[in-house]
């Protein structure tokens, strides 16, 4: 005899628990979706000089939307 079939309520409790622990990372993980689309026009708006300066030491254009991309989830999720 197994142990799932000797505690056939534990099974139960472990899917619950499987279950609850999808559910509880979708909602982090779209938590953390929304404070990042949140973040990112901040960080458009709030580096225009910055982004001046770095095209005219020869960032281009490409560059600078993958700098942003990666600064967005960086910036959302560690603040000093």
């Amino acid at each position: 005899m197994t142990w799932d079939e000797a505690l056939p309520e534990l099974v139960g409790y472990i899917e619950i628990d499987r279950s609850f622990g999808i559910i509880y990372a979708v909602v982090a993980l779209i938590i953390v979706g929304f404070r990042h689309c949140q973040h990112l026009p901040h960080v458009g708006h709030g580096t225009i000089r910055e982004f001046g300066l770095l095209g005219a030491l020869g960032l281009s254009p490409r560059n600078a939307t993958r700098l942003v991309f990666l600064e967005g989830p960086v910036a959302s999720v560690w603040r000093p």
